[in-house]
């Protein structure tokens, strides 16, 4: 049996119910916690943080030492502002510990555009976060996922967990079924979404898992058999079963709102191409190397979308088979 519920709702229910599981479990973020959380556990269990991010996360990574399991929430970008603790303390503890104690905070980041939000809360972080050693970076694409993901860092993690989830405007309404049963799902597990033989749609978090189907859907259309793959976490990355599709498939595109340069995207790239002999055609669509800024039509532009998928799907298809034109040098 499943119900079909939102993105938001399966992450709150999910947390309540492990919030009741486990007394040491926490939640506090910058912005009043929901009226639900606070009946369920009440006020001494579910805070307001104030806008201190620095003293937060500090706070955070203090009481996961102390054998807490905290939920600390608020966007990407502020968790900038608190940098140093989540990557030089949070990240490095157990190492620097030897492993005698645990770090099992939570750290819930809404990742990604608004639809015409503020420049200082569109921003994509989740490869920085991902090239800190030491910290777990969760990205689930659909409510089930993010429901078994959830499970897993409340209930097994011992280093910190960051999970990126889509921006609360752009993506927390994607619904789809979520199983009644008691599931979790390891960290380093991938999935393919969408079987297909000609060409690997990789795509990462809920919102662009969401458009690679819809374009895999208009390519089925154009007898062009897209399969779609979500790495689900970052780090641990399942590059085996990434691999696996490419190498069926022959052909990859890579789909992230990431900028373009020093991304995910490349990571994507680098571990077909050290795998993989001859290397397959790839694309990457991701944003532009610029700030998303208040604009929803400057969004749209610098952003990926559908039919860029579509087109750079047909782009590296046409390579693969050998009728693509040679690209004219840089600046010509």
């Amino acid at each position: 049996m499943a119900t079909v519920m939102t993105y938001a709702a399966a992450v709150e229910n999910t947390i309540i119910a492990e919030m009741k599981r486990d007394p040491t479990i926490y939640y506090f973020s910058t912005w009043l916690p929901s009226q639900a959380i606070v009946d369920a556990v009440g006020w001494d269990r579910a805070m307001y943080s104030g806008i201190e991010e620095t003293q937060a996360i500090g706070s955070a990574v203090g009481s996961a030492v102390a054998g807490m399991r905290p939920i600390y929430d608020t966007w990407v970008d502020f968790y900038l502002e608190g940098w140093g603790q989540l990557v030089l303390q949070a990240a490095k503890l157990r190492f620097k510990l030897g492993y005698t104690r645990d770090v099992p905070a939570v750290f819930k980041m809404a990742v990604g555009f608004q639809w015409g939000g503020s420049v200082h809360h569109s921003s994509c972080c989740h490869n920085w976060m991902a090239n800190a050693p030491g910290l777990l970076v969760v990205y689930a694409s659909t409510p089930a996922d993010a429901v078994g993901l959830w499970r897993t860092a409340l209930r097994q993690a011992k280093d910190p967990v960051v999970i990126c989830e889509p921006d609360y405007i752009a993506g927390y309404s994607i619904q789809g079924p979520v199983p009644e049963a008691d599931y979790t799902i390891p960290f380093g597990q991938g999935e393919v979404k969408l079987q297909g033989t000609d060409v690997t749609i990789a795509a990462v978090g809920a919102y662009w898992v969401s458009v690679a189907l819809a374009a895999a859907a208009d390519l089925a259309k154009q007898g062009i058999s897209a399969e779609v793959w979500d790495p689900r976490t970052l780090t641990p990355f399942d590059r085996a079963s990434l691999i696996v599709s490419v190498q069926k498939t022959g052909a990859m595109v890579v789909v992230d709102q990431a900028p373009k340069s020093f991304g995910t995207t490349g990571e994507f790239f680098a571990t077909v191409g050290e795998a993989l002999t001859p290397i397959p055609p790839m694309a990457r669509v991701a944003s532009m190397d610029v700030p998303v800024g208040f604009s929803k039509p400057l969004e749209e532009y610098l952003l990926p979308s559908k039919d860029k998928i579509i087109s750079a799907v047909k782009g590296v298809l046409s390579r693969k088979s050998g009728t693509a034109a040679v690209a004219p040098p840089p600046g010509k």
